[in-house]
């Protein structure tokens, strides 16, 4: 997963540990990026330098399309058909 400064198009960071991991599309969300994967896991990772702030799971199974914002939760879904939502305290 790469982040690109859009004022010169540079490369802002890179995290390598994501890779081959079937990521879904990403969700910028204030201080974070949120991006699900292919094991069902939701990583949420810091704007300013891609470090991983957290990681929450779901049921095992692939978060399918991005993660979104439905009123103040976060919401994936799995392959298995799981809703998942979080409240950011």
């Amino acid at each position: 997963m790469r982040a690109w400064q859009r004022a010169s198009g540079e490369a802002a960071w890179s995290v390598d540990r994501l890779k081959h991991r079937d990521l879904t599309a990403p969700l910028s969300l204030g201080r974070v990026v949120a991006v699900g994967d292919g094991s069902g896991l939701l990583h949420l990772l810091s704007r300013e330098d891609g470090t991983e702030m957290t990681r929450l799971s779901t049921d095992g199974s692939a978060i399918v399309g991005a993660p979104m914002i439905a009123g103040q939760s976060l919401v994936v879904q799995t392959r298995n058909g799981g809703v998942y939502a979080w409240r950011p305290q």
